[in-house]
């Protein structure tokens, strides 16, 4: 089995003395897949600390992601009005491929394709087939139904991550998060309960 490496060594390389290194949910996921535990260490001189501040955190992240999906969810509508719906996927798509490579070539993120194990091209292969088979289902329910309402339903995949990343990834929820869970799943039915 290939050796298991953090995808961002200089996040890893500077973490709390002592505390666990506040890996991204794809290192947990190689590393868990690769049975190794999640590394520890201190930061090193040189380094940079990638765990403080707002704009680096998960949090502000997920926000950020959150926006730009409400955004693509009022484009797509306008966009779609006399477009097939999967031939406006295909469109999005390429849209999407084309800006993704025009930031690895200006960041320098380019990684070598012998450098990725079987099992991550097996995963990142199902992932993009779930993303593709996501974004046709999508499209054309925006084609025909309102933005408002198809925009809430989708968001069910929150519901369905939690229960698959308890199930399958051994991940803990207490009751106050599976109350949550709970509301957003009694939220959806109300938007999308008809009068």
């Amino acid at each position: 089995m290939p050796s298991w490496k953090p995808s961002n060594p200089t996040r890893l390389a500077c973490v709390g003395a002592g505390l666990p290194a506040n890996l991204t949910g794809e290192d947990r996921l190689k590393g868990l897949f690769a049975g190794k535990p999640a590394p520890t260490g201190r930061c090193r001189k040189g380094s940079v600390n990638m765990g403080t501040g707002f704009f680096s955190s998960w949090t502000f992240w997920a926000l950020l992601s959150a926006i730009f999906a409400a955004l693509t969810a009022i484009f797509a509508k306008v966009g779609i009005e006399n477009v097939n719906s999967d031939f406006a996927t295909l469109l999005r798509t390429v849209v999407v491929l084309v800006s993704l490579a025009l930031i690895l070539y200006a960041t320098g993120q380019y990684q070598s394709l012998g450098s990725i194990s079987p099992k991550s091209y097996l995963f990142l292969l199902l992932s993009g087939l779930a993303t593709g088979a996501s974004w046709l289902c999508y499209f054309r329910a925006l084609k025909l139904g309102p933005a408002s309402l198809v925009a809430p339903v989708d968001k069910l995949s929150v519901v369905f991550v939690a229960i698959i990343g308890v199930c399958l990834l051994g991940e803990k929820l207490d009751l106050r998060q599976w109350s949550g869970i709970g509301l957003i799943t009694a939220g959806v039915g109300l938007l999308a309960l008809r009068r």
